[in-house]
């Protein structure tokens, strides 16, 4: 008895390494489990290159707490403003905690970005639902219609 065993995608014996020119990343998504270090990779980053690294604003529909400064801390909006630009899809990702909400605007990424830094965000909503995709150069032969489905 004789099995032949036919390929059809070649085998990769060799992956070549090289190094890239620098280019400007308009943004830096920090995906992970609660509790990993997201934010702590976020802030040392734009500690350590604070000219070449920001991180948006976020809003909120909660109260300021003594001490925030509006546009530093977050800004401060009322539940119907966040309520009517969620629906108007102009943010990035929301959540709502202890009856206020919480949320990346898109116009606070575009803000980041047009200061010519690369915008890190950490999305930590359960509405975000990040879709991951990796890829390592290689021939892509596979449907992907579950994508666009």
């Amino acid at each position: 008895m004789c099995f032949v065993l036919v390929v059809d995608t070649p085998v990769v014996l060799y992956e070549e390494v090289i190094r890239v020119k620098p280019f400007h990343h308009r943004c830096l998504v920090l995906v992970g489990a609660q509790g990993v270090g997201r934010r702590s990779i976020k802030n040392r980053i734009i500690q350590m290159r604070p000219a070449e690294f920001g991180a948006p604003t976020p809003n909120t529909s909660r109260p300021q707490r003594d001490g925030e400064i509006d546009g530093r801390n977050y800004h401060f909006l009322s539940r119907d403003e966040m309520e009517t630009d969620i629906k108007n899809g102009k943010y990035l990702e929301y959540g709502e905690l202890n009856k206020n909400y919480y949320g990346t605007s898109l116009s606070a990424l575009k803000v980041v970005i047009d200061s010519n830094k690369t915008c890190i965000i950490d999305p930590k909503s359960a509405e975000s639902q990040p879709l991951i995709v990796s890829s390592n150069c290689v021939t892509l032969d596979v449907h992907v219609d579950w994508m666009v489905s």
